[in-house]
């Protein structure tokens, strides 16, 4: 296991923290969107489910593993759900600062735990497109303000099933962990808004 494919085992298989149940809710949900995932990390589980993802993110080391392209594309291949081939482009930039240069060709933006950074990539969302955000660390007020229509709220239940559930106030939860032999592992408490902008 070289050094990209150990950060992603450390940071998201160990912990149980990649989510996948999220995406797959969304794939089954939307169908196969092309996403934009700004303020990524080493978080690449949108691409087990949906084949053309743009990951972005500032950080020096975050830039460092999506250049081990081969190993990347290796972690993905073995999770994938789609036959097709995965087409994965990342771009290093600061948000506000560098210029980004996009088509608006996507049909979902991830804008769940990077804060203030919606209004630089709604650009990119094409007509009708989605906009997933979270009630933690994220820009919920700001889509909120664009009066986008809700499509739905995303909770999991304690097997991380995700599902839609009854409108939420959007008040702040905290992630939590549970130890399983030994180990923390993760369990999603957050909820999840799921916007479509207009035609």
């Amino acid at each position: 296991m070289d050094w990209a494919e150990q950060k992603y085992d450390t940071l998201y298989r160990q912990l149980d923290f990649e989510r996948k149940g999220l995406f797959q809710f969304l794939y089954k949900t939307l169908g196969n969107q092309k996403v934009l995932y700004p303020g990524c990390s080493f978080h690449i589980t949108p691409s087990f489910y949906f084949s053309k993802v743009t990951y972005t993110d500032k950080s020096d080391e975050v830039a460092r593993f999506f250049n081990q392209k081969e190993s990347v594309l290796r972690l993905i291949d073995g999770e994938k759900s789609y036959k097709e081939q995965c087409n994965l482009e990342f771009i290093h930039a600061t948000f506000g600062k560098d210029e980004i240069k996009l088509n608006k060709e996507y049909g979902l933006l991830l804008s769940i735990f990077a804060g203030d950074i919606t209004r630089y990539f709604l650009p990119y969302v094409k007509s009708a497109g989605y906009i997933l955000t979270s009630n933690h660390f994220s820009d919920l007020k700001y889509i909120q303000s664009r009066n986008f229509q809700l499509i739905g709220t995303i909770k999991a239940d304690r097997k991380s099933v995700y599902r839609f559930v009854a409108s939420d106030s959007g008040s702040a939860s905290k992630n939590s962990s549970v130890k399983n032999n030994g180990k923390y592992i993760f369990r999603d408490n957050l909820t999840y808004f799921l916007y479509q902008t207009p035609d």
